[in-house]
């Protein structure tokens, strides 16, 4: 009798609660045979299988547990701070741009006032 058949007859005597007490028993005790820093067991599809290579996981075979195994994928990177300061100054480089700037809007709108060329919103 083959090994899966063995295992078959012996856990279709045991109830739900009892094979999730077993799975749960097993999991903690293969948990603990990842090697470099594998501590976890999970369900993957092949999509997630190809992110975890591209990654830069092995996708070998652990020798202790005969499960794949995905060492070497580095942890993510800290999320990325920065600081800003904002100032009511005009950078030296370019406050003689911004002065003609506002100059010629000025007298763009002197211009237009003069000639009542203001659009009127009304409100209907």
């Amino acid at each position: 009798m083959s090994m899966k058949n063995k295992f078959n007859k012996v856990l279709s005597g045991f109830s739900s609660e009892e094979k999730v007490f077993l799975y749960n028993f097993l999991y903690e005790d293969l948990s603990g045979k990842g090697v470099c820093g594998d501590t976890e067991l999970a369900h993957v599809n092949k999509h997630e299988v190809a992110v975890l290579r591209s990654m830069g996981g092995a996708g070998t075979i652990n020798e202790n547990t005969k499960c794949v195994q995905f060492f070497g994928s580095p942890p993510p990177p800290p999320p990325v701070t920065t600081t800003s300061a904002q100032t009511r100054e005009i950078p030296k480089e370019i406050a003689p741009y911004v002065k003609e700037v506002l100059s010629e809007a000025q007298d763009i709108y002197k211009t237009r006032k003069k000639k009542d060329m203001f659009l009127i919103l009304v409100k209907k």
